[in-house]
This record gives C-alpha cells, structure tokens and sequence, in this order.
C-alpha cells in the first residue's frame, strides 16, 4: 500500500524475532491531532498508476485508521491489471483491536477481517484464518513503530507475514512533495520493501522492485501529521 498492499497477478506486489537491532529515532515531540491525512502517488518507474490515502482520527481512546488504495496499468492503452483496497483498522494502546479490509485484486474478491483476543488478535481472510499470537501489527505502514514488531497482518489477505526490518541510514527521498531527509528502512522475509520516514517518524514512501522496475508509493504536498493522531 505500499500502503497497505500485497498486489499480485500472481505475485504482482506482495506485500501484505522482533527488530532489537533495529535503530529508531525517537519521534520528536509533536502535539496531539484529533486527525490526519496522508496522500501518496503510486508509480512504476516514473509513470504515475495510481494513488493510496490514510487518514487517522481519534475516537475516544481509540485510533481509527482508514486506508485506501488503487491502481490501474495498461499497455498499450489496454487495462492490464487494476487493484482497488478499503481498510479500517482500530486500535487502542498500540494495539490492533479490529481490522475490516476489502480488496479487489484484479477481479479476484480478497478479505481480511480480524479482532483483538486475549492472546493476540483472531483472524479471518481470504488466504488465512487462526490467531495471529502477540502484538502484531499490519501492512499499513503508518506507523514507525511497526518496524520493531515481527509479525505484520496483510490487510489483503489476512496472512501473518513475519518479516525482519533493519535501519538502512539516512538518504534525501524525492517524494511528490519534493526532496525529504529520511532514514530508509529495509524489511525482509515474508515481505520485501524499503520503507522511508522522517525524523519525527512520518512515513513518506516505500519502494519495492517488481519484474526488474521500481515500484514507489512518495507522499504528496501538503500532508497532515499522521503521528501527531498516533502518538497523541
């Protein structure tokens, strides 16, 4: 998804021990919001396909993420995959307490369901159901503290990816808002993509390689402060 995707034509994106090695600045102070926006443009090479949103809001002490996204690339001038995905997650304490997620995987009807239990977070998906042990997070990004936890729900899907994140060190990102100061972060195992977030922890991009081309979902201008709602 990016934000929140495990693409495939088969595998067209796939996405989706803790990281104690994993080096996160802590996020600079920032004043509670009681929402956020975030805006990306999604591109395969330079050619812009599509577009994914997350929105953050307070209700109570809970979070309510909302995250979208959709794609569509033709060649030629003939539509040759589309993927369209619409999730809500709530979450209270740093913890997942509900997941509702639809995809439309290029005609293909995916899911993902799920809500908080005693001993971790009960699923149900398109491609798996069981109980996810822990504190898992999801394949939405948002948050730089995902980063640290190993096992992330595909909103596609529902399947436990466990995956490795390790800190890449510092680069300029050029996002559709222009060049960003940002620490590249590597993740590996069931996922495979590079995730880039500010000082304060705002996640700005991701990039992954697909059939030997860069895939990238880069923040657009003028976006909220998602952490100012996640860390309020």
């Amino acid at each position: 998804m990016g934000s929140a995707m495990v693409f495939s034509r088969r595998d067209f994106l796939k996405t989706g021990g803790a990281a104690g090695a994993l080096a996160l600045s802590s996020p600079t102070a920032i004043w509670a919001a009681a929402s956020a926006r975030r805006d990306f443009v999604i591109k395969i090479g330079r050619r812009e396909i599509g577009a994914s949103t997350v929105s953050l809001r307070r209700q109570g002490s809970s979070i309510v993420a909302d995250v979208s996204a959709n794609l569509d690339i033709s060649i030629l001038g003939l539509l040759n995959f589309s993927y369209d995905l619409q999730a809500r997650e709530t979450w209270q304490g740093g913890r997942l307490q509900n997941l509702e997620a639809t995809t439309n995987n290029d005609g293909s009807a995916e899911f993902a369901n799920a809500s908080a239990t005693n001993g971790g977070v009960q699923v149900n998906g398109s491609r798996y159901s069981g109980l996810v042990p822990g504190n898992p997070a999801t394949s939405s990004f948002f948050a730089a503290d995902f980063l640290t936890r190993p096992v992330w729900i595909s909103t596609q899907d529902g399947r436990p990816l466990n995956i490795r994140a390790g800190n890449a060190g510092p680069m300029t990102l050029e996002t559709a808002a222009g060049p960003t100061n940002v620490t590249r972060y590597t993740v590996r195992g069931d996922m495979e993509i590079d995730l880039f977030y500010t000082e304060r922890g705002e996640w700005v991009g991701s990039q992954r390689s697909l059939a030997g081309q860069r895939v990238s979902f880069l923040a657009r201008p003028g976006a909220g402060s998602l952490m100012s709602v996640w860390l309020g």
